[in-house]
């Protein structure tokens, strides 16, 4: 008897080797952990794509942050919904975030904006939808501005997380004129010097000043960029035409 049991703990160790050994095996192939990546051509510079390179795009009816794109749209742009939280160098986990769709189904957002791919886009590093309807534009990770979409269709342009800038008609070219408490109400915007817009706009219309107090601020055909402290939301257009001296950038100034 205590020959068979001292036969059974032998057995019964052989097999608990045998499967630490199959669980350790390196042979295992890797887990994915990156289900986003940046990708580079000569057109478009920087941009996001998913693993397979599957380019992801911006919509400009979604400067609120929640996605306008639902049944036949949202066949022919799938939404995206990220598989990790791990991001390759130059993304940042806080820019990142998800939305519960009409549906119910989620998706991946990038500074707020909702992330798609595009039907036709045949295969990796295809970017056949931007410019599509004026409105689909390659998701950059770097964008000075954006192009949104008012209720009338028109377009304007917001900061890049969707926020509307603004021009002050009082200041003067490359000049600003709006300090002290008005740069307070209408806080200069300033996203970066090297600029980068989506491929509907002009990239030589855009510049950076220094203002009085040696801060930088982008302009538009040489007028400063603002925001204004009241639109907390985005996509919200709440200081366009206050005193007759601030407006919005809409298309007809493209």
């Amino acid at each position: 008897t205590s020959k068979i049991k001292h036969c059974l703990k032998y057995l019964f160790l052989v097999y608990l080797l045998s499967f630490s050994a199959c669980s350790d095996n390196d042979d295992e192939p890797a887990v994915e952990k990156t289900a986003i990546e940046i990708r580079t051509n000569t057109t478009f510079g920087q941009y996001l794509s998913d693993k397979k390179g599957k380019t992801l795009y911006f919509f400009a009816s979604d400067a609120n942050g929640l996605s306008a794109c639902s049944g036949a749209c949202a066949t022919s742009w799938p939404p995206f919904l990220l598989e990790s939280s791990e991001f390759p160098a130059g993304l940042v986990a806080s820019d990142f975030s998800e939305i519960t769709r009409g549906d119910g189904t989620k998706q991946s957002t990038y500074k707020g904006w909702p992330l798609y791919q595009f039907i036709g886009d045949d295969a990796a590093n295809k970017s056949n939808g931007d410019g599509v309807g004026g409105t689909w534009y390659v998701a950059k990770p770097d964008y000075t501005v954006m192009v949104a979409k008012l209720a009338n269709g028109k377009l304007y342009l917001v900061g890049s997380k969707g926020k509307t800038v603004y021009t002050f008609n009082n200041d003067e070219p490359n000049v600003s004129n709006c300090n002290g408490g008005c740069a307070t109400t209408w806080p200069p915007y300033f996203y970066g010097e090297t600029i980068v817009v989506p491929s509907i706009l002009a990239k030589a219309n855009f510049g950076t000043i220094t203002r009085t107090d040696a801060s930088k601020q982008n302009t538009f055909l040489g007028k400063p960029l603002y925001l204004y402290s009241i639109d907390t939301n985005r996509g919200t257009t709440v200081g366009d035409g206050i005193g007759n001296v601030w407006f919005l950038i809409d298309d007809a100034q493209f």
